[in-house]
């Protein structure tokens, strides 16, 4: 963490050896660290992937979890300022989900005891609203960006969630429960 934190007040390109889910060899990425961010009990850095070698050149904003690095190295390589600057890189916008994909849309969540307290207890999102139901259960409603972490968001709760809406996301719940019944 201090060599990323170094970097990134530096602008320094790093050499991160990443193995993610879909690559359990791991790659490794010429990365600019932009900012830290904690995420449901998850530690990412966001920050430019740019060119392996010459003069430092912005491919892309990625974000990439922390334990997920299996090594870092610091090189002599910077990204200029100027650069950066011009790049614009994306800000946060405190919405569900750390991936992006598309224009953000509404969750609608039913969540039922024992898992109310622990929902109510965090912020999922920056305008998220909840409300409570007569039978205990609680409403969560919030913006997000990943319909792929909403669906395992809501499924890592088993009984005690179930997404209301959008529509088109709750049959694809519904379509990965009967898969897996």
């Amino acid at each position: 963490l201090r060599v990323v934190v170094t970097a990134q007040t530096r602008l320094q390109v790093l050499e991160i050896w990443y193995q993610s889910r879909a690559n359990p060899e791991g790659r490794l990425h010429c990365f600019v660290p932009v900012r830290m961010v904690s995420f449901h009990d998850g530690l990412y850095v966001r920050g430019w992937t740019v060119n392996d070698k010459g003069t430092v050149e912005i491919n892309r904003p990625m974000t990439l979890a922390v334990h997920r690095m299996k090594s870092i190295t610091a090189t002599r390589r910077y990204l200029d300022k100027d650069v950066h600057l011009k790049g614009k890189f994306p800000e946060e916008n405190w919405y569900f989900g750390m991936a992006r994909q598309g224009e953000p849309f509404e969750v609608v969540v039913r969540f039922f005891p024992p898992a109310c307290s622990y929902v109510r207890e965090r912020q999922w999102s920056k305008n998220q609203n909840f409300e409570e139901e007569q039978d205990g259960s609680v409403l969560l409603t919030l913006t997000a960006h990943s319909e792929y972490e909403v669906i395992k968001w809501v499924l890592s709760f088993g009984e005690e969630a179930e997404l209301v809406a959008p529509s088109d996301v709750r049959k694809k719940i519904i379509r990965e429960l009967q898969q897996n019944v």
